[in-house]
């Protein structure tokens, strides 16, 4: 399936908790978009540029987060996290 800014797709057994939301998949957020969960996965997260999220942000792989990116919340990697410029957690 090819990638479509426009397109939500939400994976089979995906939980949504009270505050976040509980994935087994990569995740990835895309530019300029408001996400009022936390994301916990299993596997890698990658949000793109001006995102704002209101809360954390759990991964068992690498996390990367682009520029100007807002997190309301920890930011926790089990292996490696990149964070661009003007990134405020």
């Amino acid at each position: 399936m090819p990638f479509d800014k426009k397109t939500l797709v939400i994976p089979d057994r995906t939980v949504f908790e009270e505050h976040n939301i509980v994935v087994n998949h990569d995740v990835i957020i895309s530019d300029r978009s408001n996400l009022d969960y936390g994301i916990i996965t299993d596997k890698r997260v990658f949000i793109g540029e001006r995102v704002n999220t209101n809360g954390g942000i759990s991964a068992k792989d690498d996390i990367r987060i682009d520029m100007f990116s807002v997190i309301n919340g920890d930011v926790d990697g089990k292996k490696d996290i990149y964070l661009g410029e003007k990134v405020k957690v």
